[in-house]
């Protein structure tokens, strides 16, 4: 395993336009694009979720 430990938490807050995504879509899109690219990294990965439709994917 190499690379950096990653613990990628998806939270419930709004942020700005200027640094978050505004739309469920577009976060849950690119916090699985996150998850998949770290995975494929080989390094460790924890990920953390209460929504759902993200576990079952």
């Amino acid at each position: 395993m190499s690379g950096i430990s990653l613990r990628l938490v998806k939270g419930a807050y709004k942020e700005p336009a200027d640094v978050a995504f505004q739309e469920k879509h577009q976060v849950d899109a690119n916090y699985l694009k996150i998850i998949k690219a770290h995975l494929l990294s080989e390094s460790y990965t924890a990920i953390a979720s209460h929504d759902h439709t993200i576990m079952e994917k």
